[in-house]
């Protein structure tokens, strides 16, 4: 778990950390920088709207999956109204969505916003085209 400080923030969006995806041989480029620009994109609504100056990042890689969440502890939002901006339903949940994953926000008014963002990881023991176990 990483607490990033935003001393960015008060430069706005433009200087916000960048994501430096390295792809693995089990990570597929596409899968990889879906999640990234995702991610980028949680920050990046952290410094818009969440009124905070810090956000938590966690990143966990298990056998079949690669998982991100951001915690802010901020302003929050109702999830079911916010349809304003691009943010959510396209930076956010469309690239991971195209990527076979799922998008999980728990957030309410004045409660903050919780961010998790999930990728299957490909199968490695899949036998390969033309291979017969």
């Amino acid at each position: 778990m990483t607490t990033l400080p935003r001393p960015w923030l008060a430069g706005g969006t433009s200087t916000a950390p960048r994501c430096s995806p390295h792809p693995s041989p089990r990570s597929p480029p596409a899968l990889v920088e879906a999640l990234a620009d995702a991610t980028h994109e949680a920050l990046t609504n952290v410094a818009k709207h969440a009124g905070v100056i810090e956000a938590t990042l966690w990143a966990d890689v298990s056998p079949t999956r690669v998982t991100v969440s951001v915690l802010d502890h901020g302003w929050g939002f109702d999830p079911a109204i916010a349809t304003a901006g691009l943010g959510l339903p396209q930076s956010i949940r469309a690239r991971i969505e195209a990527a076979s994953g799922a998008v999980a926000i728990d957030s309410a008014p004045g409660a903050g916003t919780y961010v998790e963002l999930a990728i299957p990881l490909p199968d490695t023991h899949a036998a390969a085209p033309g291979h017969v176990s």
